[in-house]
């Protein structure tokens, strides 16, 4: 459950990098 916490917030801080993988 809290993976999906994490990833979201990893995606408001970095939404760049995961899109450009």
């Amino acid at each position: 459950m809290e993976s999906l916490s994490n990833k979201k917030k990893v995606l408001e801080q970095k939404p760049l990098s995961f899109m450009e993988r």
